[in-house]
């Protein structure tokens, strides 16, 4: 027989993908929220972010939560995969450039 696909819109990944986070974090899933999304040949990839002042238990101040997820849905498979990334350091460049004849900086 014949596995049939099922057809995952944008809507219900983000539905879903909402809830497991918020799940996880203990937050509601309004608290939890899409800024990016990408299909392509039948799977589905999006960024997720979350008020990380509403996830940081207060319990616990130095609770290493992370600062973004990464969700993929893999539809020959039917699996959710979710990537839990912490920001570990920033570095700032500080870059000059010169537009006609005159220095700025940024």
């Amino acid at each position: 027989m014949k596995e049939e696909l099922i057809k995952m819109t944008q809507a219900d990944f983000e539905v879903y993908a909402k809830h497991k986070i918020s799940e996880h974090l203990e937050l509601e899933p309004n608290d939890v929220y899409m800024v990016w999304f990408n299909y392509t040949l039948g799977n589905a990839k999006g960024m997720f972010s979350f008020d990380s002042e509403k996830a940081y238990p207060i319990s616990n101040p130095n609770a290493k939560l992370p600062d973004y997820v990464e969700v993929t849905y893999d539809s020959e498979k039917h699996e959710f995969y979710f990537d839990w990334y912490t920001k570990e350091r920033q570095e700032v460049t500080h870059v000059a450039f010169e537009i006609l004849g005159l220095t700025d900086e940024i």
